[in-house]
């Protein structure tokens, strides 16, 4: 994953944004049950993962605006470790920097916490993601609030860590660019290998079999994980945005919408690519298939520094409009205030006025992408969108959703949906698309 160097540098940064005289504490919550004795596959906090790299449940780290850190290890037995392995090696936390006297276990955590609060005017944790350990947290803090006042100290003052964490994560390093370069070509690779695969299957074919072989792929080319739950929609389905069951059958003539990602060393990729199961668009498909990849098109071109992500959503919307303004869709639509209502728009501007394209296109263009897929980071400042720079990353997914029951669009427009994503990364002067090699144009998708 990362260098040492790495950790240390960004331990340095953050302590660099902590108030004088304050302390930061970091969870890596406990595996979550699954059913029976069985747990889920764990992945831990990606704060905690971006200080530390450690990937162990149930570990509580705290740092301090001088860069003193300690660490408090859940306990185990030579039974447990026998069954489990070590939670993590004394070597990797001196590498981090970890004095050997502030490696600790849990137990120890309530009375050095204690006394570390007494050191410390303003503390740094996060809320509302851990309530077992937020109430324990909160309670030792109590305790120590109290004693102060006796003592004439001022209390604590709490402070969230996504101010120090949501502006150093935003803009990637160049390590962390060149996973998401590798993470993104595999993941462009799979999705190609998908449509090929579609291809070449007897039908009507099941999603759960698009599924299987998407996420074995990635399992293959040795993806940690999935970076969420892949969404594979055949037809209709399509136009269910978080759509996940993965259980109807795709016809010959279906379009499949894939919005899949692979997790690559802790990194997110996120790819949504539209294909026709038997690899030939009908009239229908390939029309809205063309406006929503010239919608793409037209909103990557505004991805440079100093634009931003409105920018990139209105270039992507005005293109869905005018495309289906073009094609009649807006004749008669339902009012969205009142749907027994109906609308009949003179010109795009009232389309856009009364905002009718919701009908068809939903959602936001861009997230930003890096440990989450909904990666952390503020979209606005003060109600402005923030400006883009270099080193962000980010995705760009205009879609268009005709639902089957849109008895007010032409029949044989109904029941598709269509979402084309990549993930973009803002370079000094330009932008480089990261999932380029994931086939997108028409002839493309046909001749693969």
């Amino acid at each position: 994953m990362h260098t040492l160097k790495t950790f240390q540098s960004r331990i340095k940064k953050i302590t660099q944004q902590m108030k004088k005289t304050s302390l930061m504490v970091l969870y890596n919550p406990p595996a979550v049950k699954r059913n029976g004795d069985v747990m889920y596959e764990y992945r831990g906090d990606s704060n905690f993962l971006y200080v530390t790299g450690i990937n162990m449940p149930d570990i509580i780290f705290c740092i301090d605006c001088h860069g003193e850190s300690w660490i408090f290890l859940p306990k185990r037995t030579d039974e447990q470790i026998r069954w489990m392995g070590e939670v993590v090696s004394l070597q990797e936390l001196r590498q981090l920097g970890i004095p050997k006297k502030n490696i600790l276990t849990k137990d120890d955590f309530q009375k050095h916490f204690a006394e570390l609060l007494k050191s410390y005017q303003t503390l740094y944790c996060s809320f509302g993601e851990n309530s077992h350990f937020e109430n324990t947290l909160f309670q030792y803090i109590r305790q120590a609030v109290l004693g102060q006042y006796r003592a004439g100290i001022l209390p604590i003052s709490l402070r969230h860590v996504s101010e120090i964490f949501y502006p150093l994560r935003q803009i990637k390093e160049q390590e962390e660019i060149q996973i998401l370069k590798e993470g993104c070509g595999l993941n462009a690779q799979i999705h190609n290998d998908l449509i090929r695969f579609s291809k070449s299957q007897t039908f009507p074919l099941w999603e759960r079999d698009l599924k299987a072989y998407l996420e074995s792929k990635m399992r293959f080319y040795r993806a940690e994980r999935l970076a969420y739950p892949s969404i594979v929609a055949g037809g209709n389905r399509a136009n269910i945005l978080h759509y996940e069951k993965s259980n109807g059958k795709i016809s010959k003539k279906d379009l499949v919408l894939v919005d899949a990602g692979l997790e690559w060393k802790y990194y997110a990729t996120d790819i949504t690519r539209t294909f026709p199961a038997g690899g030939k668009f009908t009239y229908a498909q390939k029309t809205i298939y063309e406006i929503v990849l010239s919608a793409q098109k037209k909103a990557i071109q505004k991805c440079k520094p100093n634009s931003n992500l409105d920018k990139v959503h209105k270039a992507a919307l005005q293109e869905i409009v005018k495309g289906l303004w073009d094609l009649g869709f807006f004749k008669k639509v339902p009012s969205l205030d009142n749907p027994d209502q109906w609308e009949r728009p003179k010109t795009m501007s009232e389309v856009f006025k009364k905002k009718l394209y919701r009908h068809f296109y939903m959602h936001s263009t861009s997230h930003w992408l890096g440990l989450d897929v909904h990666d952390v980071g503020i979209y606005r400042d003060k109600k402005q969108a923030i400006s883009l720079k270099p080193n962000m990353v980010f995705t760009v997914e205009p879609g268009i959703y005709i639902s089957k029951d849109y008895d007010f669009v032409p029949r044989e427009f109904r029941g598709i949906g269509i979402r084309i994503e990549d993930d973009i990364l803002i370079t000094p002067q330009s932008y480089e698309v990261l999932t380029k090699d994931a086939v997108k144009e028409i002839e493309e998708i046909e001749s693969i």
